[in-house]
């Protein structure tokens, strides 16, 4: 599974959004959300995506769109 190829932090910063605002609202910590942005977490469950594509208001699909290639 690539999570390198993601667009979360493009969001974000669209947003004026922090990593610890969206971490706040999903409820993780900060760092996973950069380790997530930046790509660096290897795996990561459907129910976090979910909560993060809700959170974002975009869907699964626009966030990681290597994984529906």
């Amino acid at each position: 599974m690539n999570l390198e190829d993601n667009n979360i932090q493009f969001i974000l910063d669209k947003r004026g959004w922090s990593q610890q605002k969206l971490a706040d609202k999903v409820g993780v910590y900060q760092g996973d959300i950069s380790d997530i942005a930046l790509g660096k977490r290897t795996r990561l469950t459907l129910v976090l995506a979910a909560k993060i594509s809700k959170e974002l208001g975009y869907s699964v699909e626009f966030l990681w769109p290597s994984l529906f290639k």
